[in-house]
Protein backbone atom coordinates (compact mmCIF):
# COMPACT_ATOMS: atom_id res chain seq x y z
CA UNK A 1 0.00 0.00 0.00
CA UNK A 2 2.86 2.38 0.82
CA UNK A 3 4.45 1.62 -2.56
CA UNK A 4 1.19 2.31 -4.39
CA UNK A 5 0.81 5.61 -2.49
CA UNK A 6 4.30 6.66 -3.50
CA UNK A 7 3.56 5.84 -7.14
CA UNK A 8 0.35 7.86 -7.01
CA UNK A 9 2.17 10.81 -5.41
CA UNK A 10 4.94 10.69 -8.00
CA UNK A 11 2.40 10.61 -10.82
CA UNK A 12 0.62 13.61 -9.36
CA UNK A 13 3.90 15.53 -9.11
CA UNK A 14 4.75 14.83 -12.75
CA UNK A 15 1.30 15.90 -13.92
CA UNK A 16 1.53 19.10 -11.89
CA UNK A 17 4.97 20.02 -13.27
CA UNK A 18 5.28 18.61 -16.80
CA UNK A 19 8.01 21.10 -17.74
CA UNK A 20 10.43 19.37 -15.42
CA UNK A 21 10.78 16.42 -17.75
CA UNK A 22 9.58 17.99 -21.00
CA UNK A 23 11.95 17.85 -23.94
CA UNK A 24 13.44 21.23 -24.89
CA UNK A 25 11.70 23.00 -27.74
CA UNK A 26 13.63 22.58 -30.96
CA UNK A 27 13.35 24.42 -34.25
CA UNK A 28 11.54 21.57 -36.00
CA UNK A 29 8.66 21.94 -33.55
CA UNK A 30 7.98 25.63 -34.04
CA UNK A 31 9.97 26.67 -37.13
CA UNK A 32 10.91 30.01 -35.61
CA UNK A 33 13.82 29.43 -33.22
CA UNK A 34 11.68 30.65 -30.33
CA UNK A 35 10.40 33.88 -31.89
CA UNK A 36 7.10 34.84 -30.27
CA UNK A 37 3.98 34.85 -32.42
CA UNK A 38 2.44 38.29 -32.96
CA UNK A 39 -1.17 39.12 -32.10
CA UNK A 40 -3.64 37.53 -34.49
CA UNK A 41 -1.29 34.72 -35.50
CA UNK A 42 -3.29 31.77 -36.85
CA UNK A 43 -2.59 28.09 -37.46
CA UNK A 44 -2.63 28.79 -41.18
CA UNK A 45 0.02 31.48 -40.79
CA UNK A 46 2.12 29.12 -38.69
CA UNK A 47 1.91 26.44 -41.39
CA UNK A 48 2.98 28.89 -44.09
CA UNK A 49 5.73 30.31 -41.86
CA UNK A 50 7.08 26.83 -41.16
CA UNK A 51 7.18 26.09 -44.87
CA UNK A 52 9.19 29.23 -45.62
CA UNK A 53 11.65 28.82 -42.75
CA UNK A 54 12.11 25.12 -43.43
CA UNK A 55 12.85 25.92 -47.08
CA UNK A 56 15.50 28.47 -46.08
CA UNK A 57 17.13 26.07 -43.63
CA UNK A 58 17.05 23.15 -46.07
CA UNK A 59 18.46 25.29 -48.87
CA UNK A 60 21.23 26.61 -46.67
CA UNK A 61 22.21 23.13 -45.49
CA UNK A 62 22.17 21.76 -49.04
CA UNK A 63 24.20 24.56 -50.60
CA UNK A 64 26.68 24.72 -47.73
CA UNK A 65 27.14 20.98 -47.20
CA UNK A 66 30.76 20.75 -46.00
CA UNK A 67 31.19 17.24 -47.36
CA UNK A 68 30.81 18.53 -50.90
CA UNK A 69 31.69 22.23 -50.70
CA UNK A 70 34.52 22.40 -48.15
CA UNK A 71 37.14 20.76 -50.44
CA UNK A 72 36.40 23.42 -53.06
CA UNK A 73 36.79 26.23 -50.54
CA UNK A 74 40.03 24.72 -49.22
CA UNK A 75 41.38 24.69 -52.78
CA UNK A 76 40.30 28.29 -53.35
CA UNK A 77 41.97 29.43 -50.13
CA UNK A 78 45.15 27.60 -50.97
CA UNK A 79 45.27 29.17 -54.42
CA UNK A 80 44.56 32.65 -53.03
CA UNK A 81 47.05 32.27 -50.17
CA UNK A 82 44.35 32.65 -47.54
CA UNK A 83 45.28 31.09 -44.21
CA UNK A 84 42.09 31.62 -42.20
CA UNK A 85 40.14 28.41 -41.50
CA UNK A 86 37.98 27.47 -44.52
CA UNK A 87 35.25 26.19 -42.24
CA UNK A 88 34.76 29.78 -41.00
CA UNK A 89 32.88 30.33 -44.26
CA UNK A 90 30.21 27.77 -43.35
CA UNK A 91 27.14 28.26 -41.14
CA UNK A 92 26.50 26.73 -37.77
CA UNK A 93 22.78 27.34 -37.67
CA UNK A 94 22.36 26.65 -33.95
CA UNK A 95 25.15 29.09 -33.05
CA UNK A 96 23.97 31.68 -35.55
CA UNK A 97 20.45 31.72 -34.18
CA UNK A 98 21.73 32.31 -30.66
CA UNK A 99 22.97 35.69 -31.87
CA UNK A 100 20.79 38.46 -30.47
CA UNK A 101 20.49 40.33 -33.77
CA UNK A 102 19.58 37.16 -35.68
CA UNK A 103 16.87 36.41 -33.14
CA UNK A 104 15.63 40.01 -33.28
CA UNK A 105 15.48 39.73 -37.06
CA UNK A 106 13.51 36.49 -36.83
CA UNK A 107 11.02 38.10 -34.42
CA UNK A 108 10.60 41.09 -36.74
CA UNK A 109 10.16 38.82 -39.77
CA UNK A 110 7.41 36.97 -37.94
CA UNK A 111 5.75 40.24 -36.94
CA UNK A 112 5.89 41.48 -40.54
CA UNK A 113 4.28 38.41 -42.05
CA UNK A 114 0.63 38.97 -41.02
CA UNK A 115 0.95 42.72 -41.54
CA UNK A 116 2.49 42.69 -45.03
CA UNK A 117 2.11 39.13 -46.34
CA UNK A 118 5.90 38.86 -46.47
CA UNK A 119 8.53 38.02 -43.89
CA UNK A 120 11.10 40.31 -45.56
CA UNK A 121 12.53 43.07 -43.42
CA UNK A 122 12.21 46.68 -44.52
CA UNK A 123 15.26 48.98 -44.56
CA UNK A 124 13.90 50.52 -41.35
CA UNK A 125 13.69 47.06 -39.75
CA UNK A 126 17.25 46.26 -40.82
CA UNK A 127 18.55 49.51 -39.39
CA UNK A 128 16.89 48.61 -36.08
CA UNK A 129 17.64 44.90 -35.64
CA UNK A 130 21.22 45.03 -36.94
CA UNK A 131 21.98 48.46 -35.47
CA UNK A 132 24.98 47.45 -33.34
CA UNK A 133 26.72 45.50 -36.12
CA UNK A 134 26.10 48.26 -38.66
CA UNK A 135 27.47 50.91 -36.30
CA UNK A 136 30.57 48.81 -35.61
CA UNK A 137 31.18 48.19 -39.31
CA UNK A 138 30.73 51.81 -40.30
CA UNK A 139 32.86 53.16 -37.47
CA UNK A 140 35.64 50.78 -38.51
CA UNK A 141 35.52 51.54 -42.24
CA UNK A 142 33.82 54.86 -42.84
CA UNK A 143 31.10 53.30 -44.96
CA UNK A 144 27.86 55.27 -44.42
CA UNK A 145 25.28 53.46 -42.32
CA UNK A 146 22.58 53.96 -44.94
CA UNK A 147 24.83 52.23 -47.47
CA UNK A 148 25.18 49.16 -45.27
CA UNK A 149 21.43 49.08 -44.65
CA UNK A 150 20.89 49.21 -48.42
CA UNK A 151 23.37 46.38 -49.04
CA UNK A 152 21.71 44.13 -46.48
CA UNK A 153 18.26 44.91 -47.84
CA UNK A 154 19.21 44.32 -51.48
CA UNK A 155 21.32 41.23 -50.88
CA UNK A 156 19.17 39.33 -48.35
CA UNK A 157 16.17 41.38 -47.22
CA UNK A 158 17.65 40.93 -43.76
CA UNK A 159 17.03 37.17 -43.52
CA UNK A 160 19.67 35.71 -41.18
CA UNK A 161 19.29 32.21 -42.68
CA UNK A 162 19.69 33.12 -46.34
CA UNK A 163 22.40 31.34 -48.35
CA UNK A 164 25.46 33.56 -48.64
CA UNK A 165 24.72 35.52 -45.50
CA UNK A 166 23.23 38.95 -44.98
CA UNK A 167 25.57 40.70 -47.42
CA UNK A 168 26.27 37.80 -49.81
CA UNK A 169 30.00 37.64 -49.18
CA UNK A 170 31.51 34.88 -51.31
CA UNK A 171 34.03 32.42 -49.90
CA UNK A 172 37.18 34.16 -51.12
CA UNK A 173 36.04 37.68 -50.26
CA UNK A 174 35.16 36.48 -46.76
CA UNK A 175 38.51 34.72 -46.39
CA UNK A 176 40.42 37.83 -47.45
CA UNK A 177 38.57 40.01 -44.94
CA UNK A 178 38.99 37.46 -42.14
CA UNK A 179 42.68 37.37 -42.99
CA UNK A 180 42.86 41.14 -42.51
CA UNK A 181 40.87 41.06 -39.28
CA UNK A 182 41.26 37.83 -37.26
CA UNK A 183 38.43 38.91 -34.96
CA UNK A 184 36.03 37.91 -37.75
CA UNK A 185 35.14 34.30 -36.95
CA UNK A 186 32.25 33.22 -39.16
CA UNK A 187 30.80 34.40 -42.48
CA UNK A 188 27.24 33.74 -41.35
CA UNK A 189 27.32 35.43 -37.96
CA UNK A 190 25.53 38.76 -38.54
CA UNK A 191 28.13 40.98 -36.90
CA UNK A 192 31.08 39.34 -38.65
CA UNK A 193 29.29 39.30 -42.00
CA UNK A 194 28.37 42.98 -41.87
CA UNK A 195 31.86 44.10 -40.80
CA UNK A 196 33.49 41.98 -43.52
CA UNK A 197 31.15 43.45 -46.12
CA UNK A 198 31.99 47.01 -45.09
CA UNK A 199 35.71 46.21 -45.17
CA UNK A 200 35.38 44.73 -48.64
CA UNK A 201 33.42 47.73 -49.95
CA UNK A 202 35.95 50.16 -48.43
CA UNK A 203 38.80 48.26 -50.10
CA UNK A 204 37.08 48.47 -53.47
CA UNK A 205 36.49 52.20 -53.02
CA UNK A 206 40.12 52.77 -52.09
CA UNK A 207 41.24 50.83 -55.16
CA UNK A 208 38.80 52.25 -57.69
CA UNK A 209 37.57 55.60 -56.39
CA UNK A 210 34.07 56.89 -56.95
CA UNK A 211 31.10 57.28 -54.64
CA UNK A 212 29.80 54.47 -52.47
CA UNK A 213 26.80 53.71 -54.69
CA UNK A 214 28.96 53.37 -57.79
CA UNK A 215 31.52 51.21 -56.01
CA UNK A 216 28.77 48.94 -54.73
CA UNK A 217 27.13 48.65 -58.14
CA UNK A 218 30.33 48.13 -60.15
CA UNK A 219 32.61 46.26 -57.77
CA UNK A 220 30.42 44.49 -55.20
CA UNK A 221 27.24 43.29 -56.81
CA UNK A 222 27.34 40.34 -59.17
CA UNK A 223 25.64 41.66 -62.35
CA UNK A 224 24.76 38.08 -63.32
CA UNK A 225 23.12 37.18 -60.01
CA UNK A 226 19.38 37.35 -59.62
CA UNK A 227 18.28 39.58 -56.77
CA UNK A 228 17.01 37.77 -53.69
Amino acid sequence: MAIISKIICLSAMLMAAPSALAAPVIRAENCDFGAASPSGWTDGMQSQWCGMINNEVAGLKLKEDPTTVLPMVEAQYKQAGISCPPDSAFPNIDNMMQDSSARAAMSQMKANYPAFGSMDLTPEDIKKVYADAIKTACTKTGVPEDMMVKIIWIESKGHPLVYGGLTQMDYVAWGQMAEQDPSLKNRYMPGDNIVASAMYLKGKKDANGGDWETVYRNHYQDPNAASY
